[in-house]
């Protein structure tokens, strides 16, 4: 208490929430000590320690404020964030995991930077991004998906990065419709035999015995039209549901993998006008494997030190499991978008 009352005095700001502590800290106080702090206490409460204060929950933000603190308002739009400073400025690592909504603002965000630079770590993209001030604060244009997560850097020098493209209004949605060739590729305990489907399904509801009990890899097959297709644009491929991952090919070319949400990709550079093959390959997680060498009783637990038990402490047995869905499911569809580029600052 002692060290803080020091640090008051020579000029930091230091609140405590509701109440000053009851007792010094320690496992086992002197008398010495618990005098010093009802001298301190009396500081406090005398006013002579002007920048330790004892502060609401409610009135918290407030006080940062008078004390000269800018509010972030990232969390007014439910957006999660956490922000490091260093000697070129403040980094932020921004995520749209709980707004439950996509995001398409202009945020204050409270440093007063001279250049503010997006980084998608997911895809590699950086440039920079549009600002437009607002009274005293510098407002960022953010665009981010539900389960989306981003860099921002607020950097006191500029930079010769060119602008971030921004999605602009939406032009064309193609739904990936037909007969799809699915094909197991690699996996166990056996492949179950290759089909046409032209619908997306969990691949456990297939007719085939094994489908239920197969992990591992498949690949989803089609070719498709696409007409009038502008390089000016942005493509995205974006997919209802994946379970697990899904690896892209585009006309032979290795797109990118997705294994996290948004499950969705830009592959403008990849789409040609006419007719186009596309190839996506999906792996599951290993739980209806398991769920199959329970029920066939196959000792599968070989480990040196310690084996699987159950939640309640028994022995592990994943034969009574449901089956967990698998693969693609939902709608495939690519959608086109004008590319917006922002200069407002």
């Amino acid at each position: 208490m002692e060290k803080l009352a020091a640090l008051s005095k020579a000029g930091a700001s230091i609140v405590f929430l509701n109440k000053l502590p009851d007792k010094h800290s320690g496992y086992n106080p002197s008398q010495e000590s618990t005098v010093l702090l009802e001298e301190i206490k009396q500081q406090i409460r005398g006013g002579s320690l002007s920048n330790l204060k004892v502060i609401d929950l409610d009135k918290l933000s407030d006080q940062l404020v008078t004390w000269g603190n800018k509010r972030e308002e990232l969390a007014l739009h439910d957006l999660d964030f956490i922000r490091k400073k260093d000697d070129s400025g403040c980094a932020y690592f921004i995520s749209n995991f709980n707004s439950g909504k996509d995001i398409n603002n202009y945020i204050p965000i409270a440093t007063d930077s001279k250049e503010y630079i997006l980084y998608n770590p997911m895809t590699g993209e950086k440039g920079k991004a549009a600002v437009k001030k607002v009274g005293d604060m510098n407002t960022v244009l953010l665009q981010l998906k539900q389960g989306q997560s981003i860099f921002l850097f607020a950097k006191s020098i500029k930079s010769n990065l060119t602008d971030w493209k921004y999605i602009g209004q939406r032009i064309n949605k193609i739904r990936l419709s037909g007969n799809w060739n699915l094909e197991f590729m690699e996996g166990g305990p056996t492949l179950p035999k290759s089909t046409r489907i032209n619908k997306f399904v969990s691949w456990t509801g297939l007719p085939d015995t094994m489908a239920p009990y197969f992990s591992g890899l498949a690949r989803y097959s089609i070719n498709f039209s696409l007409e009038d297709f502008d390089p000016n644009n942005k493509y995205m491929i974006i997919f209802d549901k994946v379970k697990e991952s899904v690896l892209i090919r585009l006309n032979g070319q290795q797109v990118t993998t997705l294994f996290s949400h948004p499950f969705e990709a830009d592959i403008s550079n990849f789409l040609k006008n006419g007719e186009n093959h596309i190839e996506l390959e999906v792996a599951n997680l290993p739980a209806n494997r398991i769920r199959y060498l329970d029920k066939q009783q196959v000792e599968w637990q070989k480990f040196y030190n310690i084996n699987y038990i159950s939640i309640k402490g028994s022995k592990f047995n994943a034969s009574k499991w449901e089956p967990i869905e698998s693969g693609l499911i939902g709608d495939v569809t690519i959608v086109c978008y004008q590319i917006n580029q922002q200069n407002d600052k």
